[in-house]
């Protein structure tokens, strides 16, 4: 929510306004200027034409009225309009959604991670081969259809090794945690609702949520490898808003792929494209400020 600075109340501005169009009414003394008053018939009817007295002209009454219009103005927008926005008609953030990989961690995604980790127990065989038999089960692995107990052995079949499955699980457990996001939720946490929202396998998540305590830090927690829908799905988004009971303008979802935003953003969500490439944590909270969320 944009925040305003103000000096005064909404009803101070029509206190003022009155001020000011009393200082704009033109009193004249119409002493000596007798002549001038019955040149151009502008005196009040029952004024003293020559005498002492003050008389109010009725040319000089144009002015003011169109000052009164303008200050009536000032009020309307003062006090009904503004305050719409000062004290809290547009809804407030309520929950914020983060990715997982590229976002919680270090790492474009977790194929990427995993594969980079397998590679280290298999350093004579090169990262673009691994990756390309692990992706072969990728998309299936990601919506639950088949597990990575039941891929491993073509794994190890296309890799040219017979690996230990404990290789795969130590992969999983060595993802790097972004520090400084995790910081950040902690400073969240309590006034905001986290939640995570990734495409996954179910085995990695689970594992992970237990080695990082994911749900001791996040209420909410999609992974597709569980639902059966990816974040490129309107059902993700909605299926987390009935989960948290917020609306779309109350939910924030924050990703390293600006694809990925494209559902959420069409429901009326929040949205944020956090670059991991640049880990920049300070615009991330410039950015989340200017929503109205509270970083302190």
């Amino acid at each position: 929510m944009r925040k305003f600075h103000r000096k005064s109340l909404p009803g101070q501005t029509l206190e003022k306004g009155i001020v000011q169009l009393t200082n704009c009414v033109v009193v004249r003394r119409a002493a000596g200027r007798k002549s001038d008053s019955e040149k151009h018939n502008r005196l009040v009817p029952g004024s003293s034409p020559g005498g002492p007295t003050n008389k109010i002209y009725k040319a000089d009454l144009a002015l003011p009225f169109l000052v009164c219009q303008f200050i009536i103005s000032l009020f309307i927008l003062d006090v009904v309009f503004l305050p719409c926005s000062l004290y809290g008609i547009s809804k407030m953030i309520k929950t914020i959604f983060f990715d997982f990989d590229g976002v919680l961690t270090i790492g474009s995604s977790g194929s990427y991670t995993t594969c980079t980790n397998i590679q280290k127990e298999i350093p004579d065989v090169s990262f673009e081969h691994i990756i390309q038999c692990y992706r072969v089960y990728h998309p299936q692995l990601l919506l639950g259809q088949t597990t990575h107990a039941a891929m491993w052995k073509d794994f190890c079949a296309c890799v040219g090794k017979d690996l230990n499955i404990k290789i795969l699980h130590e992969a999983f457990r060595n993802s790097p945690v972004n520090v400084e996001m995790i910081e950040l939720c902690k400073k969240l946490k309590g006034k905001y609702r986290l939640g995570i929202i990734t495409d996954n396998s179910k085995e990695r998540l689970d594992l992970l949520k237990q080695e990082l305590s994911l749900p001791d830090m996040f209420e909410t927690i999609l992974v597709s490898g569980e639902t059966g829908i990816r974040k490129d799905s309107d059902a993700t988004f909605i299926q987390a808003l009935d989960l948290t009971g917020n609306s779309p303008e109350e939910c924030v979802f924050i990703d390293n792929n600006a694809s990925n935003l494209t559902a959420p953003k069409k429901l009326g969500w929040k949205t944020i494209f956090y670059d991991d490439t640049k880990n920049d944590i300070n615009s991330l909270i410039k950015e989340l400020q200017t929503m109205g969320v509270s970083v302190d």
